[in-house]
């Protein structure tokens, strides 16, 4: 994961390289798309992250994957992404650490995150 610092604050790039298909090919991660049906920028963290924006982090997207919403924060700006894992299971959910409404992606998946998540995503969890 790459990352740059300005004004206190780290901007987390997750790491995403566009096979020839156009999909992310990161491991063990979910990637977020700031398009629906996996379009524009794109940013793959791994694990539990208790929200994509705080006083000091802000997750945004970019990396290697320019494209609409390069650069912006992944805090509800998400609007499709892919669990790129045959082993974990990934939860978006609407409020951070954990809380609210979530989605589901199972591993191997890639779908719209829903109605009610959609620029409304606010942490992650993985699960096996």
């Amino acid at each position: 994961m790459a990352s740059g610092t300005a004004n206190a604050v780290t901007y987390k790039y997750g790491e995403c390289v566009r096979t020839a298909s156009g999909w992310c090919d990161t491991w063990e991660t979910l990637t977020l798309y700031y398009n629906s049906d996996f379009g524009g920028a794109a940013s793959s963290f791994g694990g539990k992250i208790d929200s994509y924006t705080t006083s000091s982090v802000v997750y945004v997207f970019g990396g290697t994957v320019q494209g609409n919403g390069y650069g912006y924060a992944v805090k509800n700006d998400a609007a499709s992404g892919c669990v790129d894992s045959d082993t974990y299971n990934y939860k978006v959910f609407f409020n951070s650490y954990q809380k609210g409404t979530s989605q589901t992606f199972a591993y191997g998946t890639c779908k719209n995150l829903n109605s009610d998540l959609k620029n409304e995503n606010a942490s992650q969890d993985w699960y096996s």
